[in-house]
């Protein structure tokens, strides 16, 4: 019996070290891209724009289209003359409105301009607890952001469906993207509940996308299937590769429950197979009447040099604990 488990811990010991090894060069390495806010806000924020009128800044926008088209709500434009848009590099621009629906609070822009960086819409369900992150100038800070979750993906105000966050919205966001954990579009921030923190409002992508289409405005969505996009190529024009073709399968990894599981299915496994190797050899060696060979323990030197001691325990103290 010694024999066999002294066998079975020589061959099982060398197996667990190598199932560990191998289980930790398969471990899911940390995903990146946009679940970073940092890379997310670098790769997002050359498309946002910041709304102006004279030389105050009434709002934010985002460009939808690279010959120019920004959109933004239709209470920042309403009313303004002479508007212009401040780019991520500091250009300020004039632009022209093309259209307002103060229905649904949203404006379409023109600048003269071409080859801008533009964002991806994504058209993907909104389910509560997503993250999500804006983008904008709120009281005339440019290039800021605040990040938190969907509080309710459906929530209707006066028969208009909005999604609720958590997000700090103030005067100077309206008309600003939303953004999810893919730097993908699913909302353009409108307003706020003046007398509380923490409760926001944005308009679907889907409403926007419908509406920039009514207008002639061709715009580039992200589908809830397949993730590819429409009327963009997979490259941004400054050769940036689009939100649609990278962030959305950054992150999907192997969880560490399963890696654990695995490890374990197969450490009981070599145990048992080694176990059950070495009781058919046991049965053979008794039926056949031969002896396995004794293992070949080498003692160290100074086992060797001294010799046993006397089975003699009138000398030992037992202690009973």
């Amino acid at each position: 019996m010694m024999r066999l488990l002294y066998r079975k811990k020589h061959l099982v010991e060398p197996a667990i070290a190598l199932l560990l090894l191998l289980s930790i060069a398969v471990l899911p390495a940390k995903p990146v891209a946009a679940e970073d806010a940092s890379q997310l806000f670098d790769f997002v924020s050359p498309s946002v724009v910041s709304i102006m009128a004279g030389n105050q800044v009434i709002g934010s926008g985002f460009i939808v289209n690279s010959e120019g088209y920004i959109i933004t709500c239709a209470h920042v434009t309403k009313g303004g003359t002479k508007l212009k848009v401040k780019l991520a590099d500091q250009r300020v621009i004039p632009v022209e409105v093309l259209d307002q629906d103060t229905k649904l609070d949203l404006a379409v822009l023109r600048a003269d301009e071409k080859s801008l960086p533009t964002v991806n819409f994504s058209l993907a369900a909104v389910k509560t607890g997503n993250k999500v992150y804006a983008v904008g100038s709120p009281l005339g800070m440019e290039s800021s952001m605040s990040q938190g979750i969907v509080s309710n993906p459906s929530r209707i105000i006066q028969g208009q469906e909005f999604i609720q966050t958590n997000i700090a919205i103030n005067s100077g966001n309206s008309g600003g993207p939303l953004f999810n954990a893919s730097a993908q579009v699913i909302g353009v921030n409108s307003m706020k509940i003046g007398e509380a923190e923490g409760i926001a409002f944005a308009i679907p992508s889907g409403t926007v996308v419908e509406y920039l289409l009514s207008n002639d405005v061709p715009v580039a969505t992200v589908t809830s299937t397949t993730g590819e996009a429409s009327d963009l190529p997979g490259k941004t024009e400054d050769g940036q590769q689009s939100p649609a073709d990278q962030p959305e399968t950054a992150g999907k990894t192997v969880p560490l429950w399963m890696v654990i599981g695995v490890i374990i299915i197969l450490v009981l496994a070599a145990g048992a197979g080694g176990y059950l190797y070495f009781k058919r050899r046991r049965r053979q060696a008794v039926s056949s009447g031969t002896s396995e060979p004794e293992p070949n323990i080498v003692l160290s030197s100074q086992e060797q040099q001294q010799a046993p001691p006397e089975d003699n325990l009138e000398d030992i103290d037992i202690e009973l604990k």
